[in-house]
């Protein structure tokens, strides 16, 4: 446990939270696009009757193969085919994709401006909470902890589906800051909401174990 929690710590100094999201589950690109697919191939068999809306279920779909192996250039131009014939809800699906693409390119102002769009333009809670939760992600080594926290407020009531998920992220925004009082609560929260997924349960376990230790270590200090 105490090289687990050795190799978190460093982790969450580097630069980005991706080796930690990475290697402990927090795949939000792939938690992004599940939804996306779902409700695209909803939406295309709904409509099914319309040349337009076949079409346009089609070019997303295809889209979302493109990336699923990396050939980001062909999704590129299926999107833009949607965004030339669609209605605005595909548009909108294709904006999150297109902000997706933008990440793994390391184009991460472009990221954000995508999102941003979506969030601003969508009805829809869910993707538009996966969204807040990907700008705060791209966002969480440039703003500070409270930035992050307002910035997720849609998200920070118990019965959101993304609650736990929203903690987490401010959980390690504020542990990168080295406020290590404020991260346990927000891990503390997570554990006693035990609705929560396993998985993320068992890395607010291995956090707040963690956290444990620097408090305590940080107490010392102070006594001495």
């Amino acid at each position: 446990m105490s090289d687990i929690l050795r190799e978190i710590d460093e982790d969450l100094r580097q630069d980005k939270l991706k080796a930690l999201w990475k290697k402990y589950g927090i795949l939000v690109i792939t938690i992004i696009v599940a939804p996306i697919i779902i409700l695209s191939a909803f939406k295309f068999y709904q409509n099914w009757e319309t040349n337009k809306a076949e079409k346009s279920g089609s070019l997303l779909l295809e889209a979302i193969e493109y990336i699923n192996i990396n050939d980001f250039d062909n999704a590129l131009l299926k999107i833009e085919d949607l965004k030339n014939i669609s209605s605005k809800e595909y548009v909108q699906y294709a904006t999150v994709i297109e902000a997706a693409i933008a990440v793994e390119s390391n184009d991460i102002d472009q990221a954000i401006k995508l999102y941003e769009t979506y969030i601003e333009n969508s009805n829809d809670s869910l993707l538009k909470g996966f969204a807040l939760i990907k700008v705060a992600y791209l966002k969480v080594d440039s703003v500070s902890s409270e930035e992050i926290k307002e910035l997720l407020l849609p998200i920070l009531e118990e019965d959101n589906s993304l609650y736990g998920i929203g903690l987490e992220l401010i959980g390690y925004s504020y542990y990168k800051n080295n406020d290590y009082d404020e991260s346990f609560k927000q891990f503390e929260l997570i554990l006693n909401n035990q609705y929560n997924s396993p998985s993320l349960l068992s890395r607010a376990n291995i956090m707040y174990e963690l956290l444990v230790q620097k408090i305590s270590i940080e107490t010392d200090e102070k006594v001495k």
